[in-house]
């Protein structure tokens, strides 16, 4: 009995230290991964505010004023508008090359002016959470996944983006009006698969250090 005493203090050390070492390894799996998370919603973000800027210097000035009329119109009306048509255009020319998936423009009001999906000109957006505070003037985004989603002219499939509803401002300084809200989705897809793979890497690394001791 004396000779097994030390087996069984030897074997419940090595469980110890065994799941000791698991539980670090997964901790720092998710602590990478939530830290890359951060930071490409982070980068996504910034990116749909620069889009929403060149958006708003190069598109907004020729269809401000379209937008803001849009409530006269109904919705069909809106979506067979030649300036609908115009406006899509030169939205997905300004989009091209870019991991955009989709534009929506909203009124002051929460109508859904303009989309690149047609069927969703004319949706009420006026009690959206999202659209609320881009009225007020903040940048809210969210990062979701979809198994399909409608993009520009295809329907794409198993998706990660970041959507962000961001003010549309018009002048500068105190001058700066908020004219309407544009949401942008974003792809992140291959970054964040890119992510993941690193974060794995990182803490199997890591884990296999911790495991030699």
């Amino acid at each position: 009995m004396e000779l097994k005493q030390p087996r069984t203090l030897t074997g419940r050390f090595a469980l110890i230290c065994g799941t000791i070492v698991l539980a670090a390894g997964i901790a720092l799996y998710s602590g990478s991964r939530q830290n890359s998370l951060d930071d490409l919603r982070t980068m996504a973000e910034r990116n749909n505010v620069a889009l929403t800027q060149a958006f708003s210097n190069a598109i907004w000035p020729k269809y401000a004023g379209f937008i803001k009329s849009a409530r006269t119109l109904d919705a069909a009306m809106l979506r067979s508008h030649p300036t609908t048509a115009r406006l899509r255009e030169d939205t997905i020319q300004q989009m091209r090359g870019l991991a955009v998936l989709k534009v929506k423009i909203y009124d002051l009001a929460g109508l859904t002016a303009f989309s690149t999906e047609a069927f969703q000109i004319g949706d009420d957006k006026s009690s959206n959470a999202g659209f609320l505070s881009a009225r007020n003037g903040h940048v809210v985004s969210e990062l979701y996944h979809r198994d399909k989603f409608s993009a520009f002219e295809q329907e794409v499939s198993h998706r990660d983006m970041l959507s962000s509803y961001i003010p549309i401002e018009a002048g500068s300084g105190r001058n700066t009006n908020i004219e309407g809200v544009i949401e942008v989705y974003y792809d992140l897809t291959e970054l964040l698969a890119r992510s993941n793979r690193s974060s794995r890497n990182q803490a199997l690394i890591v884990f296999s250090t911790l495991a030699a001791f």
